[in-house]
């Protein structure tokens, strides 16, 4: 891939200093390595944060941590809802939860379950489906025992609930939250 060899060597002109803080600061990620981890991971849809790793290396010679790959899909996933393109949006979220469930990522699950959510009720009007993440993120919650995250998760089911016309059931939710 000529893409691939213009980022190595653009990168192997480097200074050793300069290659450990490429992989620790996310500013220094260029752009052509981001465009990469978003195509592959849109080409395998299903592979992991691990398979992406392997994949810079051995085809690209680059190392990047999982940690920074999680982030690159994550911040995908807010450019495409920044700039109104909530399908897209919505698919690299769900794609980075599947990962972050796998991978026992609570701070990325808590992100991407709250966002998810978002786009449900706010561009597909799903409140069913809006429901789901916020019980999925509310269980999460309760699990590593986040109180303030669990009362943040209460009271938007308390919304949903009440914007489905589950009057009791808001009610309820407002209660424990």
């Amino acid at each position: 891939d000529n893409n691939g060899d213009n980022i190595v060597n653009e990168l192997s002109m480097k200074g050793t200093e300069d290659k450990k803080s490429f992989s620790s600061d996310k500013n220094l990620l260029p752009e052509q390595v981001r465009k990469i981890i978003i195509d592959y991971k849109r080409q395998n849809p299903y592979t992991g944060f691990k398979r992406i790793e392997q994949h810079l290396r051995n085809s690209y010679f680059l190392i990047i941590p999982r940690k920074r790959i999680r982030e690159v899909l994550k911040e995908a996933g807010i450019f495409y809802y920044a700039h109104g393109d909530y399908d897209d949006a919505q698919t690299y979220w769900q794609k980075s939860l599947s990962l972050a469930r796998r991978n026992d990522y609570f701070e990325l699950q808590q992100f991407l379950y709250n966002h998810l959510a978002g786009i449900a009720i706010n561009h597909n009007n799903d409140y069913h489906q809006a429901e789901k993440f916020f019980l999925e993120g509310l269980s999460l919650q309760r699990k590593h025992k986040n109180l303030p995250a669990m009362s943040l998760h209460l009271m938007n089911l308390s919304m949903v609930a009440f914007s489905l016309g589950s009057y009791k059931q808001a009610y309820d939710y407002l209660q424990e939250s």
